[in-house]
């Protein structure tokens, strides 16, 4: 645990935000309450906090596990792995077929666009804040 704070809700909703609360292990609720807060957002101009239960499985910074480090049990890892909608996109009706291709385009697409960023130039120190109200 990183923080005293308890529960995020109760704190956005303390401010007077209009608080939301889902879970990745349900993935077409987390939908709707995604879209009821959006819509919310449009609707009053006004901020919204949504609170989203969920389970990282890669390390913090990089693409590699860490089960090694310890301070996790990997078996933490399978109740959500089954509800994740890349490794079971029936839940949401989408075939696998539906993923793989579209896990093609997307690897094929971020890899292109990252080779390309890589061989720019660094932005300078006064573009830094260009576009920052």
């Amino acid at each position: 645990k990183r923080t005293s704070i308890e529960d995020y809700l109760n704190l956005s909703k303390s401010f007077g935000i209009e608080s939301f609360d889902a879970s990745y292990k349900d993935p077409l609720f987390l939908d709707s309450q995604y879209q009821q807060a959006l819509n919310y957002v449009r609707t009053y101009k006004k901020p919204a906090f949504i609170r989203v239960e969920c389970y990282r499985w890669l390390e913090h910074v990089g693409v590699d596990e860490d089960w090694h480090l310890g301070y996790r049990d990997k078996s933490e890892l399978y109740q959500w792995k089954n509800c994740d909608i890349i490794s079971n996109p029936c839940l949401v009706g989408i075939s696998k077929d539906c993923v793989a291709e579209w896990q093609s385009k997307y690897r094929s697409l971020f890899k292109d666009k990252f080779e390309e960023l890589s061989l720019s130039d660094d932005p300078s120190y006064s573009d830094l804040l260009t576009n920052v109200i």
